[in-house]
């Protein structure tokens, strides 16, 4: 819990802290921010084998209706960067203009759920978005709601779980659409697409199955020429995008953490899991204070 941990960091308790989106403009500037680009990306992740997200327009049609630099402004205090790829920058590969036919835009959102069979919402089941009890999860989910209210004219609902329910529930695929997505281990699409998205494995969280897809990942294990094996990915974004659109894409992250001054040494890089500096900590000291 962000909100829990930042009074914890005031009283002296914790060293570093994440500061939560409803504080980002209290500590910009602040001595103790630290604020670095992320291999991450956030978005609409689709149970696709549930309805209706089992239609890929009604997922395209979700992700059209999705104001991302409004997004970034109103709810994230302005941290981070406005997407539709699944790859990330600083990523081989990354390709800023994939997914860019699901961009925002009102009346190609409407045009999608009418290709999907349900002309401004009319026949679509009860839809809820799964999201964690914390205030930053819940600010997300609010502002998704409202857009989709307000850019397709149906009115969805929100669940909020407390986190041990939301992670069982997660990691067993049990939702129709949440907030989710993924932190990069290493800067290469080898760790962003294979695992997560070929049929039956492990981090596969959205049933996504596509034999095309799957293939290409055949391929792209077994290539030892770099530019073909990067292209073989390329061909395999698109398809999971452009194609299928089997996730939508939102917002790269920044970390936006606060740091006591007496932590010593930490370096920041763009291969840090959620936390700042965890691939150096073995040369941070906590100087006396």
């Amino acid at each position: 819990n962000e909100e829990a941990a930042l009074i914890a960091y005031e009283n002296g308790e914790l060293d570093m802290t994440p500061i939560p989106v409803t504080e980002v403009a209290t500590f910009e500037g602040s001595d103790e921010q630290v604020r670095t680009a992320q291999h991450n990306t956030i978005g609409l992740q689709f149970n696709v084998t549930r309805e209706p997200f089992d239609n890929a327009d009604v997922r395209k049609a979700f992700s059209a209706a999705i104001d991302r630099e409004t997004f970034i402004n109103s709810v994230r205090g302005g941290v981070g960067i406005a997407t539709t790829s699944w790859l990330p920058p600083g990523i081989p590969g990354y390709n800023p203009d994939r997914g860019k036919d699901y961009a925002f835009n009102a009346d190609n959102a409407k045009q999608f759920l009418e290709d999907a069979g349900f002309p401004d919402g009319e026949g679509l089941p009860d839809i809820n978005v799964m999201v964690g009890d914390s205030q930053s999860e819940k600010l997300n989910a609010e502002f998704v709601q409202e857009q989709i209210k307000q850019n397709l004219g149906i009115e969805i609902g929100v669940d909020i779980l407390e986190s041990a329910t939301f992670e069982d529930r997660f990691l067993s695929s049990d939702f129709q659409v949440t907030l989710g997505g993924w932190f990069g281990d290493y800067a290469d699409p080898e760790n962003w697409l294979p695992s997560q998205w070929t049929t039956d494995s492990g981090n596969n969280i959205s049933l996504y199955s596509n034999p095309d897809f799957d293939e290409l990942m055949e391929q792209a294990a077994s290539e030892l020429d770099a530019e073909n094996r990067i292209g073989l990915y390329a061909q395999a974004e698109a398809i999971l995008i452009d194609t299928d659109h089997a996730f939508a894409p939102i917002y790269h992250n920044d970390r936006n953490w606060l740091v006591k001054p007496w932590v010593d040494g930490l370096e920041a890089t763009e291969a840090d899991s959620e936390t700042p500096g965890d691939w150096f900590f073995s040369r941070v000291r906590i100087l006396e204070h």
